[in-house]
């Protein structure tokens, strides 16, 4: 990734509009951060986006998770 690179967050991926935003900016050469409660759903995703060759990072997340995020 290069330093200059923008950076997005995408909270709440799911396999609609989420999945979609995701994919846009990994086109558009953004690293992306992707954040699910459902594993699964960011595994297929990754593998999608993993094609793109464009930076990217899941994260898991489970409704009480707060303390991860600290």
């Amino acid at each position: 990734m290069n330093q200059a690179s923008p950076v997005a967050v995408v909270t709440g991926v799911g396999p609609g509009t989420g999945a979609a935003v995701v994919r846009r900016f990994a086109r558009g050469g953004y690293a992306v951060a992707m954040l699910a409660r459902t594993h699964e759903r960011l595994v297929a995703l990754e593998r999608e986006i993993a094609l793109t060759r464009a930076y990217h990072a899941m994260l898991p997340m489970k409704r009480n998770s707060t303390p991860l995020l600290r």
